[in-house]
């Protein structure tokens, strides 16, 4: 938090100021702010963040009176690290880059040879192997990582669901070309950017 606080940081004893004081020791906050920030000589101006004795958040934080105001200019340096989520991995199959002719041919060749008067769940089993034999010939399992993505603390499963939506609509809209479809997915952009309005507002300051 940086701005003016209109109290006086430095004068602990009064009232308003003791109260500051002890509200940022509740929260574990820091006041970062030592010298004068106003002409009368006393400091208003705070810039605060959470007390984290590890922390270089903040640094080369300096005062200069520009006389355009009675509050002194102040600036500092903040260092920020983007935050991501961990990588997950799985498997996959990279199945669209497979011509669906040869997994059919493959199919055809595979299934003519299974008895069809064996017992329902040995023809069940044998299926089961030929699929997963062609699949493995054609796209095999492969070890999928995806990275993290920045951490976004407004955002949540309501609008995951809200984007995903919007997607199926979208190819919806391209594939049909109907104007109802193209309304639908109009409104379900709408919605998603009224949802991550309604998120942030209540997240972020």
């Amino acid at each position: 938090m940086i701005g003016d606080f209109n109290v006086h940081w430095d004068k602990a004893e009064l009232p308003h100021s003791r109260q500051l004081h002890d509200i940022l020791s509740e929260l574990n906050l820091y006041q970062h702010v030592s010298g004068p920030t106003h002409c009368g000589g006393h400091t208003l101006d705070l810039v605060i963040i959470k007390n984290d004795p590890s922390s270089r958040l903040v640094s080369a934080l300096t005062m200069q009176d520009i006389s355009v105001s009675d509050h002194y200019a102040f600036s500092c340096h903040l260092t920020t690290r983007p935050r991501h989520s961990a990588s997950k991995s799985h498997m996959a199959r990279k199945l669209r880059s497979v011509p669906s002719a040869d997994i059919a041919a493959d199919m055809r060749s595979q299934l003519s040879s299974i008895n069809e008067h064996s017992h329902v769940n040995d023809l069940i089993d044998d299926y089961n192997t030929i699929v997963s034999e062609i699949l493995e010939k054609h796209a095999p399992l492969r070890k999928i990582t995806i990275k993290g993505e920045s951490c976004k603390p407004w955002y949540d499963e309501t609008i995951h669901e809200a984007r995903r939506k919007r997607r199926q609509l979208e190819r919806k809209a391209k594939k049909s070309r109907l104007e109802v479809h193209r309304q639908m997915y109009a409104v379900q952009c709408q919605t998603v950017v009224k949802l991550i309005n309604q998120c942030k507002s209540r997240v972020l300051p």
